[in-house]
């Protein structure tokens, strides 16, 4: 089984009070709690069997089983540890780009065009309507190139379709688990359910002669709680998916299908 550990990027809570000064004490919980997540996940994938090979040398979902709540106590520099290196704020220019209705959730950044060039993956979330009281919350990814280069910084991409919605886990609570680059590979991964719990991750690669990302897998999973090992997978690759740009997926639509 392949070592994930250095490629999880989600964030400890501690360090997005530094990201605003008007930052929610309700999201930097989520924050931690996704940390967390991933910090049992990491556990789960190094004590799999060490046996176990997937075909496609992707990070299996199959046996791992997210804990049913999180505590917000403990040291997060536990957490930290384990994780690739935070971006603790946006520069001024990036954040300038983003709509003033949004609230930040998440970035990382990597080589996403393979131009050896450091470009930046911003998820933001907003309300679908005016009711301020509504418990969900939509999410948009924004990418920028050359994100460090303030004179040549592009927002090449925008879409409010690849990241599901906070309250779209079920029981499970907020979906979102996190985003893996592997240059010039991202993949964003979700997890929810209730007794019956699935995980979706799709993948999107760059590919230059259309100046684009296309989709490059899309793998989903369902399995009940009390039997994680007879998971039932579906996973579809560019053979099944042809040569299909970013912009024109949409998960909500694409859910079970």
């Amino acid at each position: 089984m392949r070592d994930y550990t250095h490629l999880f990027i989600i964030k400890d809570g501690s360090s997005f009070l530094k990201k605003k000064a008007n930052a929610n004490p309700k999201t930097d919980l989520m924050k931690l709690k996704h940390a967390l997540s991933l910090l049992f996940i990491t556990v789960a994938v190094i004590g799999c069997d060490p046996n176990h090979t997937d075909e496609n040398n992707q990070l299996s979902f199959e046996k791992i089983d997210k804990p049913k709540s999180y505590s917000a106590e403990g040291d997060a520099d536990d957490v930290s540890d384990i994780l690739q290196e935070e971006i603790t704020e946006l520069p001024s220019y990036i954040a300038n780009e983003l709509a003033d209705d949004h609230r930040f959730l998440f970035a990382t950044s990597g080589d996403l065009t393979k131009d050896r060039r450091e470009d930046l993956i911003v998820i933001t979330e907003f309300k679908e309507t005016n009711d301020e009281d509504s418990a969900n919350w939509m999410r948009r990814i924004s990418i920028f190139d050359n994100y460090k280069d303030s004179s040549e910084v592009v927002l090449s991409f925008q879409s409010d379709s690849l990241v599901l919605c906070s309250s779209c886990g079920g029981s499970m609570g907020d979906p979102f688990v996190g985003i893996i680059i592997e240059s010039p590979i991202f993949t964003i991964s979700h997890y929810g359910g209730s007794s019956w719990r699935w995980t979706r991750e799709q993948s999107f690669i760059y590919n230059a002669q259309v100046e684009n990302w296309m989709i490059y897998r899309d793998a989903e999973s369902s399995y009940h709680s009390s039997k994680p090992a007879d998971a039932a997978e579906k996973v579809r690759t560019k053979k099944d998916l042809g040569n299909q740009l970013i912009k024109t997926v949409n998960i909500y639509q694409s859910m079970g299908n």
